[in-house]
C-alpha cells in the first residue's frame, strides 16, 4: 500500500508551478504626459472636448488635466500639464498613436504648443 504522503506529493508539485505563474508581477503602467501652451483657445477646446472620450475608450484615466502647476526646479512648465494613466506602456503608445486620437492631435498642434512623452511606471 502507498503511504499518503506519496499521493500527495504529485499534487503538491502541480500546485508549486501553478504559484508561480499566479506570482508573475503585472506589467508596470504606463503614462502620456504632455506639456501644453494654448495658442488658439477656441480650437483647443474642440480639441479637448474630443480627446477625453478617446483616451477613456482607449483604457485612460486622467490623473492631471490642465490644473495648476508651479515649478519647483529649472525652467516653468507650460499653462498646462497632462497625465493619463493606461494599464502599460503599449497600451498608452497604440492610444497615442491610434487614428481617433492622430485625427485630434492634428487640431491640437494646431493650436497650441506642446510636448508629450510617454513613460513606464514602476513595477507592481
Amino acid at each position: 500500500m502507498m503511504h499518503p504522503a506519496a499521493l500527495l506529493a504529485p499534487i503538491a508539485l502541480l500546485l508549486a508551478g501553478h504559484a508561480t505563474a499566479w506570482a508573475k508581477p503585472k506589467l508596470p503602467k504606463g503614462y502620456i504626459l504632455a506639456e501644453v501652451e494654448v495658442t488658439d483657445p477656441q480650437a483647443y477646446a474642440v480639441y479637448a472636448r474630443q480627446a477625453g472620450p478617446v483616451m477613456t475608450a482607449c483604457g485612460g484615466r486622467y490623473l492631471a488635466r490642465g490644473g495648476a502647476v508651479e515649478g519647483l526646479e529649472g525652467p516653468p512648465p507650460a499653462a498646462r500639464f497632462v497625465i493619463v494613466e493606461f494599464a502599460s506602456l503599449a497600451k498608452a503608445e497604440a492610444c497615442y498613436r491610434s487614428p481617433a486620437y492622430q485625427a485630434l492631435a492634428a487640431i491640437r498642434q494646431s493650436a497650441s504648443r506642446s510636448r508629450f512623452w510617454l513613460s513606464e511606471g514602476l513595477p507592481r
